[in-house]
C-alpha cells in the first residue's frame, strides 16, 4: 500500500521538506500534489493562508521504469551528439540546421575556404534573430561551428560567419568609435577604457589605431569583460586618477608622508620669515602734541562737545 501524508506550511517547499522527513524518503521517489497554494493576504495579516500539499510514495516498479526510460533517452542523446572522427560532416548543412531551428527561410552559403579557415554567409529575412543582441547569438554560432570544423581538420581553423552584412557594419562602427576615443585621449591627456569586446573586435581596434600617433593600446581584464584601453603617450600624472604615485605625499608609508608634510610646513614658515625680514622698517608714528596733552579719548567725541575739554 502506498504511503501518503498531507502537510501544510508557509511555502510549498517547506511543506514538501516536512513530508519527506516524515516519510523518510527523497523527492524523486514521491509524487507531490498541491491542494492549496499559499497566500500572503492583505499586508501579511488579514487572509493569510498556508500551502497544503499531499505527498504520495511511488511504487518500486514505477521508479525503475522511469529510471530505465531516462537512461535509454540519455544514451540515445549521447549517440546523436557523438560525431564519428572518420565521418565527414558537411559544415554548411550543420549551420543550416541550426539556423532553421531559429528562423525559417534563411540560406547558408560558403563564401571562401583556404588553409587558414572558412568564411560563411547567412542571408534571408529576420536575420536579426540569428545576430542577437550585440551579435551574441552569431558569435555563439561561430564558436560552435569553429569547434566542429577544427575537429574535422585535426587542427585549429578560423571560422567567420556573417549574417546580412552585420560584421562589416559592426567593424565600421568599432573603427569610428575607436578613432573618436583616441582623439579624446590625445586631447585630454587621460586614458580611456572601451566597452568589453570579444577577441575579434579587440583585434579590429588594435589594428585600426596602430598607426595613430600619440597613443598606445592594450587589453586588460578577463573574459568576458576584457576590454581595450587607449593611453596617450604624454599621459597626465597630476590629474590622472590611474597614476597618482608620482606625487611625494601619495605614499603608503605613513612616516614618509608625515615627513613630507613637516618639510612643506617648514618651507612655508621659512618663506614667511624671509618675507618679514626683507620688508623695510617703517618709522614709528608720533602722536600730535595736542593729543598727548589733552584727553586721550578726545578723538572719540565731536568737536562741538565741550564737556571733556579743559
Amino acid at each position: 500500500m502506498k504511503k501518503s501524508v498531507i502537510k501544510s506550511a508557509k511555502t510549498v517547499e517547506e511543506a514538501v521538506r516536512l513530508a519527506l522527513l516524515e516519510l523518510n524518503t527523497t523527492e524523486d521517489k514521491v509524487e507531490v500534489n498541491i491542494i492549496e497554494q499559499p497566500s500572503s493576504g492583505f499586508l501579511g495579516i488579514i487572509g493569510v493562508k498556508p500551502a497544503i500539499i499531499k505527498v504520495v510514495e511511488k511504487d518500486a516498479s514505477e521508479i525503475n521504469y522511469k529510471k530505465e526510460k531516462y537512461t535509454e533517452a540519455k544514451s540515445k542523446a549521447n549517440q546523436q551528439m557523438t560525431v564519428n572522427d572518420n565521418e565527414e560532416v558537411d559544415i554548411i548543412e550543420f549551420v543550416q540546421k541550426i539556423c532553421d531551428n531559429i528562423i525559417s527561410g534563411c540560406q547558408v552559403s560558403k563564401k571562401a575556404e583556404n588553409e587558414e579557415g572558412l568564411e560563411i554567409t547567412i542571408s534571408g529575412d529576420n536575420i536579426g534573430l540569428i545576430v542577437g543582441k550585440h551579435g551574441e547569438t552569431l558569435n555563439s554560432l561561430q564558436y560552435l561551428t569553429a569547434m566542429v570544423y577544427s575537429k574535422q581538420k585535426g587542427s585549429y581553423k578560423r571560422v567567420s560567419i556573417d549574417a546580412g552584412g552585420y560584421r562589416e557594419r559592426r567593424e565600421k562602427k568599432i573603427i569610428q568609435f575607436g578613432t573618436r576615443m583616441a582623439e579624446k585621449a590625445c586631447r585630454t591627456g587621460r586614458r580611456i577604457s572601451l566597452e568589453p569586446m570579444n577577441s575579434y573586435e579587440r583585434r579590429i581596434v588594435h589594428m585600426a589605431l596602430q598607426d595613430v600617433d600619440g597613443i598606445n593600446t592594450f587589453s586588460e581584464g578577463d573574459e568576458p569583460n576584457r576590454r581595450v584601453v587607449i593611453t596617450p603617450i604624454n599621459e597626465r600624472n597630476g590629474n590622472n586618477r590611474y597614476n597618482r604615485s608620482s606625487k611625494p605625499y601619495r605614499t603608503n608609508n605613513s612616516r614618509a608622508r608625515d615627513h613630507a608634510k613637516e618639510e612643506r610646513n617648514y618651507k612655508a614658515m621659512e618663506k614667511k620669515h624671509n618675507q618679514i625680514a626683507n620688508e623695510p622698517k617703517k618709522p614709528p608714528k608720533k602722536t600730535p602734541a595736542k593729543q598727548r596733552e589733552g584727553n586721550p579719548y578726545e578723538h572719540y567725541y565731536s568737536k562741538y562737545d565741550n564737556r571733556y575739554k579743559k
